[in-house]
C-alpha cells in the first residue's frame, strides 16, 4: 500500500514501440518514471499512454565527452569505417554480408570491423573465409572502443547505441537499412540510412563536396546535441530527494 513504483528506462528508442508502452493491468504501471536524459524524457512525454505520469531525468553512468566535428574529419581523401554490431549473431553476418559482397564497389572507403565482446567473432568470420574479399576486412584489436573512434569517420550500424557515441566522437553514424524493421536507436534525426553500396558512395561524395561543407557541419552539429542528450550525469544528491 505504501510501496512507491519507480520504472527506470535507460535503454535505447526503437521506431516500433517497446514493451513498456503496452501495460495492459494499470497495478503494474509505475508511478514515476526515470529515464537517463531530455532525449529519451521527451520520447516518452509523447508517446507514454499514461499523461499524468511524472517522467523525470535521472541520468547515467556513462561517461561523455563531446568531440566536435571540424572540416578535417569531414573532407578527406579516403576514409576509415567502423563496423559495429549488436551482440546477436544474425546482426553480425547482416552486417558482414553487406560489406564483403560490396567492398569491391565502394570508394575511398575502408572498413574496421568491431565485434561485441559477448559474440564469437572468429564463429563469424570462419562463415566468410572463402570469400575472396575477407583478407580486405580489417578486424579490432583495441579493448577501447575511444581508440577506434580516434581512426574512424563512419560507423556502420543497426541496432548498437555505438552510434550514439560514435557521434559524440565526431564519427558519423551510418545505418544499414534491410527494410524488415527499423532499428536504429537515433532514427528521429538520422538522415543517413543506406540500402546498398550505391547509398553509401553517395555519402562518401557529399562529404568529400567542399561545397555541401556548411550544411554537413549543421547536420552533424544537431545530431550530436540530439546524442548529447540521450544521457545526463547522475546528479550528486541523495535519491530520495528524486521522490
Amino acid at each position: 500500500k505504501n510501496v512507491i513504483t519507480i520504472g527506470y528506462y535507460f535503454s535505447v528508442l526503437r521506431k516500433k514501440p517497446n514493451n513498456i508502452f503496452y501495460i495492459n493491468d494499470k497495478k503494474f504501471c509505475p508511478k514515476e518514471i526515470f529515464v537517463s536524459g531530455k532525449t529519451i524524457q521527451n520520447y516518452f512525454k509523447k508517446n507514454y499512454h499514461d499523461k499524468k505520469i511524472k517522467i523525470k531525468i535521472f541520468g547515467s553512468n556513462k561517461k561523455i565527452k563531446l568531440k566536435s566535428f571540424s572540416k578535417n574529419s569531414i573532407i578527406k581523401k579516403k576514409y576509415l569505417c567502423m563496423v559495429a554490431a549488436e551482440g546477436i549473431y544474425s546482426e553480425n553476418y547482416i552486417l558482414m554480408n553487406f560489406v564483403i559482397n560490396n567492398i569491391d564497389y565502394l570508394e575511398n572507403i575502408e572498413f574496421l570491423f568491431r565485434f561485441h565482446p559477448i559474440v564469437n567473432k572468429q564463429k563469424i568470420l570462419n562463415l566468410f573465409s572463402e570469400h575472396k574479399n575477407i583478407k580486405k576486412i580489417r578486424v579490432s584489436t583495441n579493448n577501447n572502443i575511444i581508440d577506434d573512434f580516434k581512426k574512424c569517420d563512419f560507423v556502420l550500424y543497426r541496432g548498437s547505441s555505438v552510434c550514439i557515441e560514435a557521434a559524440l566522437n565526431s564519427v558519423m553514424p551510418i545505418y544499414l537499412n534491410d527494410e524488415k524493421e527499423n532499428i536504429d536507436p537515433i532514427y528521429e534525426v538520422n538522415k543517413f540510412q543506406i540500402k546498398n553500396y550505391k547509398n553509401l558512395n553517395s555519402i562518401v561524395k557529399q562529404f568529400k563536396n567542399k561545397n555541401n561543407l556548411k550544411n554537413n557541419l549543421k547536420y552533424l552539429s544537431n545530431l550530436q546535441s540530439y546524442c548529447k542528450n540521450y544521457y545526463s550525469k547522475i546528479p550528486n544528491k541523495n535519491l530520495f530527494n528524486f521522490f
